[in-house]
């Protein structure tokens, strides 16, 4: 349970995912994701590999087959799209996880000018050249490519590769509406995440989980996620952006009921105690949770966590 635990915060920091820099002035990565995409998240991949904090809790967590480091983590990832993602400052990873079209992804990386020189450099010398729009794309079986300066670049699948350079020069609408909303509301961090709630994951959400009502949560249509962390603090602030303010209110008043009597469940020692250090809210439409704690506190929960018995994992 601990090491699940621990995980689950670096995958959430690491995989679901700040403004990065432009292909051109004041142009950002978020201006170039496509309308269709229903999902974003931004990462700062310098903070994360040079933060000694993350690493020791993935060291902690880590099981005997995976990478040995973070950033071997990270690039073991990378691989599959063939780059070395540790090599860059950035990245903004957008999808469709409606299932609308299918494997649909596209990854805009932000790095040093000879990070992206060299990336260019392979990919003329190993895979195939073709022309859109007058736009070079460069691609092999798994992978498309375009550079659109010298220090930002774009892979995915080819259909997210032209998208984004049809955005990039006005030919496709970009991300706009409630989805790019959540995404700008979001505080600067170094993950940013937002993602419209596909209707199918709703459909088998329960009435009920542990006595708890849930039923408001079925009208949750998009979520927002931050990570940041400041010296030995981690701040993380979720946003849940509702169908009408009735259920806002409604999730509202059962989250701040069970933090008011987490006290009295059964969860591992300090649970509770973290939960009653969120900052819940409601506005409109919106519910946000905003939660601060150190590492050291999240080393005592993982450790309190051990104790539990693997049965009530």
């Amino acid at each position: 349970m601990a090491k699940k635990a621990a995980i689950l915060i670096l995958v959430i920091a690491l995989i679901t995912t700040s403004i990065m820099v432009g292909c051109g002035p004041g142009v950002q990565a978020i201006d170039l994701v496509p309308q269709d995409a229903n999902f974003v998240a931004s990462i700062k991949i310098n903070k994360i590999v040079s933060d000694t904090d993350l690493e020791g809790l993935y060291q902690e967590s880590k099981g005997p087959e995976a990478p040995e480091t973070l950033e071997d983590a990270l690039n073991q990832i990378g691989e599959e799209y063939g780059v070395n993602l540790s090599e860059f400052t950035e990245v903004l990873i957008f999808t469709d996880t409606s299932g609308g079209r299918q494997g649909y992804f596209g990854i805009i990386l932000s790095g040093p000018g000879g990070t992206i020189s060299s990336v260019k450099q392979t990919a003329t010398e190993e895979m195939t050249e073709l022309e859109y729009e007058g736009y070079e794309i460069y691609t092999d079986e798994k992978i498309a490519m375009h550079f659109l300066s010298g220090s930002m670049m774009v892979c995915g699948t080819m259909d997210a590769v032209e998208d984004v350079i049809d955005v990039s020069g006005n030919r496709n609408l970009r991300l706009s509406g409630i989805l790019r909303e959540t995404y700008d509301g979001l505080p600067e961090a170094w993950v940013r995440v937002a993602m419209e709630v596909p209707e199918v994951w709703l459909v088998w959400l329960p009435e009920q989980v542990m006595g708890i009502p849930v039923t408001p949560f079925s009208e949750t249509e998009v979520v927002g996620y931050s990570f940041n962390k400041a010296g030995q603090t981690i701040t993380t602030e979720l946003d849940l952006y509702f169908s009408n303010s009735v259920y806002a209110g409604d999730a509202y008043d059962v989250i701040v009921a069970v933090i008011a009597i987490s006290g009295f469940m059964d969860f591992p020692e300090g649970v509770a105690e973290m939960l009653h250090e969120a900052v819940v809210g409601q506005d409109g439409r919106w519910v946000r949770i905003t939660l601060d704690i150190t590492i050291t506190e999240i080393e005592e929960l993982i450790g309190s966590m051990e104790a539990v018995p693997n049965s009530i994992t």
